[in-house]
């Protein structure tokens, strides 16, 4: 299993990969096809930007990690450092693989 062999030589390998497949699709394809639309700023794993856009980036973001068979769970926060206009969409603890 996928698990297994990922931990055998490094525990922290499973970690790593999963950090480096979840930051290719949200900045490689998420980011970069909003982007072009409206402004975002990416933090580890969430998007800010404006809040009109709430239903279309939450839209990308599962329809990019489902072409990849992961289920995500997407939250949408009033993020209270940013203007009144801007929201915060991160990834939940739901992904499913």
């Amino acid at each position: 299993n996928y698990v297994i062999e990922a931990k055998r030589d490094e525990y922290q390998n499973l970690a790593r990969n999963c950090q480096r497949f979840e930051s290719s699709l949200l900045i490689d394809q998420v980011a970069a096809e909003l982007v072009n639309d409206f402004n975002i700023l990416t933090v580890h794993d969430s998007i800010i930007g404006p809040a009109e856009h709430a239903d279309r980036v939450e839209q990308t973001i599962k329809d990019r990690f489902a072409t990849r068979g992961v289920n995500v769970t997407v939250k949408g926060t009033k993020n209270q450092l940013q203007p009144e206009d801007a929201h915060n969409w991160r990834l939940g603890r739901g992904i499913e693989f």
